[in-house]
């Protein structure tokens, strides 16, 4: 097949993959109403759309009334061209949603200043909108076992090494929620990132060895109290990730439970300050 022709075919396959609904019907046209190919060794295509001709045409199918004909050696060159033209537009959608999720992480930095009523009433809010999209599963499921694991440590504050593929592998809106919960509502910091020059809201920790995949390191808020971390997980669903934590060296600021000596003495206390 001639430059202009797989140039062509490259652009159609990229438009149907970013769901140009005209570009994805004419690919499947392409691929799926075929007839069997005859003894000449042709496929062939019978269409009226007159947009699907000028497509074929541009591919260097022949014309003979409304039946488009191609060899099925050109054919085999086309599909091949677009599993390249499919893993090349998948390695630069990942680039669009990495530099994506930089620019995110750079202009969601600091929690919200809300009560925690108005954080809950954005949790929920947020499993209404996420816990029915397949796409959000691995983050609600890694985002409940977190706190989870945090409930088991009284004293010290959960690390999360959270995939950046849970992360960017929906769109660009779920990528913001997602980040937006974390930081904005939950006040979660992020400690660590892979293959970003950003520095400014890491804090360097020692990795033993480098990851496989692009990872994020986040850090529970030490501010977080179990009373409020249990009225989360009831927002959330049930289901949730074994691992991907470990117990960092930060100290919870939680207020301790009294003991029935300290409740004693306080009242005792309070009581005697009347008589003076």
């Amino acid at each position: 097949m001639t430059t202009p022709e797989l140039e062509y075919w490259y652009e159609l396959c990229f438009k149907a993959f970013n769901n140009n609904k005209k570009a994805n019907d004419f690919v499947l046209f392409l691929e799926g109403c075929k007839t069997k190919p005859p003894t000449n060794g042709l496929y062939c295509w019978e269409t009226t759309d007159l947009e699907f001709q000028q497509h074929l045409k541009a591919l260097g199918c022949e014309p003979l009334d409304n039946v488009w004909t191609l060899p099925i050696e050109k054919l085999s060159v086309l599909s091949k061209n677009k599993s390249q033209a499919r893993s090349q537009w998948h390695t630069q959608r990942q680039e669009q949603l990495k530099a994506h999720l930089s620019k995110t992480l750079s202009s969601i930095t600091t929690p919200l200043d809300i009560t925690d009523q108005q954080r809950i009433a954005l949790v929920k809010e947020f499993v209404q909108v996420h816990q029915t999209d397949v796409g959000s599963v691995p983050f609600l499921r890694g985002l409940v076992g977190c706190l989870k694991y945090q409930l088991q440590n009284k004293y010290q504050v959960i690390e999360w090494k959270l995939s950046e593929y849970v992360l960017t592998q929906n769109d660009e809106e779920a990528m913001e929620s997602y980040v937006r919960l974390l930081r904005g509502v939950l006040g979660f910091q992020l400690l660590y990132q892979d293959d970003t020059d950003d520095d400014s809201d890491k804090v360097i920790i020692n990795i033993n060895q480098q990851p496989l995949e692009s990872v994020l390191i986040w850090q529970m808020n030490p501010n977080l109290e179990n009373r409020f971390i249990q009225s989360v997980l009831k927002c959330l669903p049930k289901e949730h990730n074994l691992n991907d934590y470990q117990v960092s060296n930060t100290k919870r600021n939680i207020t301790q439970p009294q003991t029935i000596f300290q409740w004693f003495y306080t009242v005792i206390s309070q009581c005697l300050s009347f008589l003076h």
